[in-house]
């Protein structure tokens, strides 16, 4: 596999790094972290500036190199993430663009890129979470419409979300796997409503979703009815497989201040330390690589990533978590203070693990899918 630029996504990279040059000073502060409302507005103001530019639709309409180069060059420019609306762009929206009609792309996937609409994700329930075929919120037709009853959790900016990507059990007789679909749910439906949990950084990203006998049109439902778990297994494949690849390079980046931090508080001088920061670079090398072939092959295969994104998610997940480690080393007694730099990080980190599916859940993946292994009883 030739992983070279070519001459084009050379210049795709200088154009994209000239428009990052002008356009990064004139963004506003950014808000406070706690302030999702303000977040959403911020990031989707951004994407905003990114569509009108032409780069909006990066992540879904470009080649693996030139999404590659989009990610390095705004993670190293400092420029803002996909953040209140990584729902939307990185899993929804993908899944959506894979799976949906042509009235589907075209109600949903314009407003996500234009930054117009925020989406968040109804899979996780109190009693279905790394088992998630054993959902029990139920989704009963009537007419043009299903009635829709049930409890939602970890749903990621709920508060701030237009539209949730809602697994539902609309045959409650069918195995398992086999009586899911997949809907779109207006989020000011009557009957929604949306409770924030406070996570240990003190932020509200996530929420509980109770839902009340509501109303969702037939129309929102992408895919067949009862095939919600195949169309489910192509949003985790890109929630596993390319959702977390800008985050790499935020690793990659976050190694050399670290290491020049170390170096102005005398802690570079354990070998140690220094040995663990080595290892890190060398892990985190070799994930951008991963991903760089988890992404060509998604292309040459459909554009929907294969089992290698539990590879990557697995082996990133412990990694950043390691990361973090190393910079309370570092800091020393600092990484105390909720206050200094990297410390909100560390404590997020440690559900890098249990998001988008458990290490444990990674690993049985790997093993039954790419290894042959047989399933355990």
């Amino acid at each position: 596999m030739d992983l070279a630029c070519s001459e084009a996504e050379e210049e795709f990279r200088a154009g994209l790094r000239a428009w990052l040059a002008a356009e990064l000073p004139g963004l506003p502060p950014r808000p406070d972290p706690l302030d999702w409302p303000g977040r959403r507005a911020y990031d989707c103001g951004w994407q905003r500036r990114l569509y009108d530019a032409g780069y909006g639709n990066v992540h879904w309409d470009a080649s693996p190199t030139q999404r590659l180069i989009f990610l390095e060059e705004t993670e190293r420019a400092g420029a803002p993430y996909v953040g209140a609306n990584f729902v939307g762009l990185l899993h929804a929206g993908p899944t959506i663009a894979a799976e949906g009609t042509e009235e589907q792309r075209a109600r949903w996937l314009e407003p996500v890129l234009r930054g117009d609409e925020v989406w968040c994700q109804g899979f996780s329930e109190p009693d279905a979470g790394s088992d998630l075929a054993s959902l029990r919120t139920r989704a009963v037709r009537d007419g043009d419409a299903y009635v829709v009853t049930g409890q939602k959790i970890w749903t990621s900016h709920a508060e701030v979300a237009d539209w949730c990507e809602l697994l539902v059990r609309t045959d409650p007789e069918a195995p398992r796997h086999r009586g899911i679909s997949w809907l779109a749910l207006p989020m000011d439906a009557p009957g929604v409503t949306v409770r924030p949990l406070r996570t240990l950084a003190g932020s509200a990203e996530f929420a509980e979703l109770f839902l009340d006998g509501v109303r969702v049109p037939v129309a929102n439902r992408v895919g067949e009815e009862n095939d919600g778990w195949r169309v489910t297994m192509v949003t985790l494949s890109f929630e596993r497989g390319t959702a977390f690849v800008g985050e790499v390079v935020a690793c990659r980046r976050l190694l050399g201040e670290l290491a020049r931090t170390a170096r102005e508080n005398g802690r570079w001088d354990d070998p140690a330390l220094r040995r663990r920061l080595g290892r890190l670079a060398a892990g985190f090398q070799a994930l951008w690589r991963l991903t760089q072939r988890n992404v060509s092959e998604a292309q040459a295969t459909g554009g929907v990533p294969g089992a290698g994104g539990s590879v990557f998610k697995l082996h990133y997940s412990h990694a950043r978590q390691e990361l973090y480690d190393a910079a309370a080393e570092v800091l020393g007694p600092d990484a105390l203070d909720l206050d200094r730099e990297w410390n909100l990080d560390r404590l997020s980190s440690l559900s890098y693990t249990i998001a988008a599916g458990t290490s444990q859940i990674q690993r049985n993946i790997v093993a039954e899918r790419i290894l042959g292994l047989p399933k355990g009883r």
